[in-house]
């Protein structure tokens, strides 16, 4: 299973990057060997002058399944 995570418009650090990693692994346990690839973005959606508001979509590719995201 390959996890690519990413921030759109603000850095990500480490801390983040491994926190989101060590998660989906132990969510995802059970069905490892069915996950091609999992894709996290985190993306800023602050309007200017406004509070940190973030946004995180995950986009889960199967093996020989329809890619399906939250």
């Amino acid at each position: 299973m390959h996890i690519d995570v990413r921030g759109l418009g603000f850095p990500l650090t480490a801390a983040l990057l491994e926190h989101a990693k060590r998660r989906l692994r132990f969510a995802m346990i059970r069905t490892s060997t069915r996950i091609k690839r999992v894709v996290v973005r985190f993306s800023d959606t602050n309007a200017p002058g406004g509070s940190d508001d973030k946004s995180c979509r995950i986009q889960v590719a199967m093996r020989n399944y329809i890619t399906g995201s939250a």
